[in-house]
């Protein structure tokens, strides 16, 4: 469950900061969230 709430997080920040940016929301949200799991993968 934490996890769910850890990756609505970072996909809020990411779809926010692309808007103030005048970028894709939605690729920006799904790119921050495909880091995420690709970095947690490498440990």
């Amino acid at each position: 469950m934490l996890g769910l709430l850890l990756l609505y997080w970072i996909g809020k920040y990411h779809y926010r900061l692309a808007g103030e940016y005048d970028k894709s929301q939605w690729g920006f949200t799904i790119l921050g969230i495909v880091a995420y799991y690709a970095d947690s993968c490498s440990l």
